[in-house]
Parts: C-alpha cells; sequence; structure tokens
C-alpha cells in the first residue's frame, strides 16, 4: 500500500482499527556464489529504494527508515503513528469515504510537534529492540519539504 512511489496529497486513508506494517524485504538465494552476491547486491538495492521511497512520502528521512526496518523484524504501527509519520493521511470512519485531498495539503504543511513524534518513535523502538538502543530524533531528520508530493 505505501510503496507505491510518489503520490498525491490526501489518497492515504486509514480506518481506525488499521495496523501498518512495514518490514525488511525477504528473498531467498541458492545456486553459485557468484549469483548469491548478485541476489545480494539486488537486495541491497531494493532496501535502499523503499527507505527513500518512504522517505520520499512522509515527514522522517531515508536514516530513520534504514534504522527502523533494517533490524530484520516486522515493525507494526497503529493508524495514528502512521499519521504522526506521514505515511498517512488521516483516519475516516468506515462510513465515510474520499474528499480529504485539501486535509492532505494541510497536513503536511507543518510536520507533528517533535515531542509527539519523539514519543512515537520511542514507542517503535521498544517494540522493535529486544534491548532498547536510543535513536534520537533530529530536526534534521524531518523531511521539511513536501518532497514533491502534490
Amino acid at each position: 500500500m505505501l510503496k507505491r512511489g510518489r503520490r498525491k496529497q490526501g489518497n492515504y486513508h486509514l480506518y481506525p482499527n488499521t495496523q501498518i506494517m512495514l518490514h525488511e524485504h525477504y528473498s531467498v538465494a541458492d545456486g553459485k556464489h557468484s549469483n548469491i552476491k548478485i541476489d545480494a547486491l539486488f537486495g541491497d538495492k531494493l532496501h535502499e529504494k523503499m527507505c527513500k521511497m518512504y522517505a520520499e512520502n512522509s515527514f522522517m528521512d531515508e536514516k530513520f527508515y534504514k534504522h527502523l526496518i533494517g533490524q530484520g523484524r516486522d515493525v507494526w504501527m497503529s493508524a495514528e503513528e502512521a499519521i504522526v509519520l506521514g505515511l498517512a493521511d488521516q483516519i475516516i470512519p468506515q462510513s465515510k469515504r474520499g474528499g480529504f485531498r485539501k486535509i492532505r495539503g494541510e497536513h503536511l504543511k507543518s510536520p507533528p510537534p517533535e515531542a509527539k513524534l519523539k514519543k512515537v518513535i520511542e514507542s517503535l523502538n521498544k517494540r522493535l529492540l529486544r534491548e532498547p538502543q536510543p535513536f534520537e530524533i533530529k530536526v534534521n531528520m524531518l523531511n521539511r519539504s513536501t518532497n514533491g508530493i502534490k
């Protein structure tokens, strides 16, 4: 759902009980050593591309996503957390759909308060790491532009 590349504002709505999973790609390689090396290089490129796409379509940068999904574990988040990170636009009631393009534009004009963003990141780190290692939020990690989101 989220890896479709550049998107238009207002297109990503979640229902209240939606859960989002970010994960590292999965592949299996066998055969000659040279083929396994090629598959590994392709996997590295795919990982870079996924992180770049997430960064282009959210408030966070590539470094954040490399850290988050580079742990080799699935990362689950609620709809509210996805919205704070900028991966989605709005939670909508199941009885209503569409018509939120203007709201999406307003949502991306100003990133969430740093304290709220830090709380979401700390929550993700606790779920991700067995022995939590701090991942400090820095102002330069926030994408301050919309990175092509229209």
